[in-house]
This record gives structure tokens, C-alpha cells and sequence, in this order.
């Protein structure tokens, strides 16, 4: 027959066995948060370069659209001097 001292030590062991699984699900969790933290900072990053990177754009086809006007007056003003000096 099974004593119960070994029956007292085997519950002893699983529940310190069950202890340590707590703990450790403790410390997963708070991993978790930290990554889940990490992840939303990354992303709100993203997004502001983006941003950055959406108004750059803007400029860049600004600046593209400034220099065809340019160009056009160039145009313009040299076919108007070569039409007044034959």
C-alpha cells in the first residue's frame, strides 16, 4: 500500500511544481506587455514616417511643378527674344 507521507510529498511537489508554473506564466506575461508596448511604440513610429514621408512627396511634386512653370518662362521669354531680334 502507498503511505500517505509519500501522498503528502507527491501533492507537496506538484503544487510546488503548480508555484513555479505560476511564476513563470507571471514573467511570460509581463514579456508579453513589454513586447506588445515595444510593438505599438514601432508602430506609431511608422506611422510618423509616413507622414514625414507623404510630405516630402508633396514637396518633391511641388518643387517638380515650380521647375516645368520655370522652364515654361524660360521657353517663352527666349522664343519672344528670338522673335524681336531675327
Amino acid at each position: 500500500m502507498v503511505k500517505i507521507e509519500e501522498v503528502l510529498d507527491a501533492v507537496k511537489e506538484l503544487m510546488n511544481n503548480i508555484n513555479d508554473l505560476k511564476t513563470e506564466i507571471k514573467i511570460l506575461k509581463e514579456n508579453v506587455s513589454k513586447v506588445e508596448s515595444m510593438v505599438l511604440t514601432k508602430l506609431h513610429e511608422i506611422d510618423a514616417l509616413k507622414k514625414e514621408v507623404e510630405e516630402m512627396k508633396n514637396k518633391v511634386e511641388e518643387m517638380k511643378n515650380k521647375i516645368e512653370d520655370l522652364e515654361k518662362e524660360r521657353s517663352a521669354a527666349t522664343s519672344s527674344a528670338t522673335e524681336d531680334n531675327p
